[in-house]
């Protein structure tokens, strides 16, 4: 059964990914890039540091058995719009 981590968009609730084949990219403090079941994931953020995609990670490390991990960011640290391809 499939993994999920929960990433909360600012002002428009969740996205659910895929943990399979994770992969987390920082690009900068407005764009951090993953690649996650096969697709390709890009997230507008605010005020993001390396912690952020430790966040992610961590949440993807939390999961055990077939569940939904919500992803917690930093204080200051938000995610504002989620792109897939």
């Amino acid at each position: 059964m499939a993994k999920f981590i929960s990433i909360p968009v600012t002002g428009l609730g969740t996205t659910l990914i895929p943990t399979e084949g994770l992969i987390t990219h920082y690009v900068s403090a407005t764009s951090v890039k993953l690649a996650a079941g096969g697709r390709l994931v890009a997230l507008t953020t605010v005020g993001a540091t390396t912690a952020f995609t430790d966040a992610i990670n961590n949440a993807a490390l939390t999961l055990n058995g077939p569940t939904l991990v919500p992803v917690v960011f930093p204080a200051g640290q938000t995610c504002t719009l989620v792109t897939i391809t």
